[in-house]
């Protein structure tokens, strides 16, 4: 079990080349669906399948909110089994791309979503996430990234909920 610190900002969207040619850049293609709770005290419970550079992964993970930008979280790899057995849990699913690379001691990921989940609400934009080792952290964002506003708890740019706009078939 760990404690995830993360802040989260709605930033223009960046040109992929320029995201491309930063140093340790990894980019990641992700399916994250959003499983039946477990119970109130669990804040969601989800699968994800990654895929990078022609390798797939695949993660469960736990997360109990336990302030406005930590979460005890509990994750795990799985087997594409499991992951099976627990897509039969499914409520509502999201992909998106993710970019992400070491920037001033922290690492950057950016989120690119499709239109269909993010709607007008991201359109021309995606999601900046930094994770942080305390909540005084105050984290360099990089120049080249026009940061629109802070999202950090603000639901409606979570992931859960753009996962809901669209139930898994």
């Amino acid at each position: 079990m760990n404690i995830e610190i993360e802040r989260k900002f709605l930033i223009r969207l960046p040109d992929t080349a320029l995201l491309m040619r930063q140093e340790g850049i990894r980019v990641m293609e992700m399916t994250q669906t959003y499983l039946v709770p477990l119970s109130e005290d669990i804040s969601n419970r989800r699968v994800r399948k990654t895929s990078e550079n022609g390798s797939v992964e695949y993660t469960y993970t736990e997360k109990r909110r336990i302030s406005k930008i930590s979460r005890e979280e509990y994750e795990s790899v799985i087997s594409s089994e499991e992951y099976s057995e627990k897509l039969l849990q499914a409520v509502s699913f999201l992909e998106k791309t993710r970019y992400s690379f070491p920037y001033g001691g922290h690492v950057i990921e950016i989120d690119v979503y499709p239109e269909r989940f993010g709607g007008k609400a991201l359109s021309g934009c995606a999601i900046l996430e930094i994770e942080m080792t305390s909540e005084d952290d105050d984290p360099a964002i990089p120049c080249f990234i026009e940061v629109l506003k802070e999202v950090t708890g603000i639901k409606k740019y979570s992931n859960i909920k753009l996962a809901k706009r669209i139930p898994r078939p």
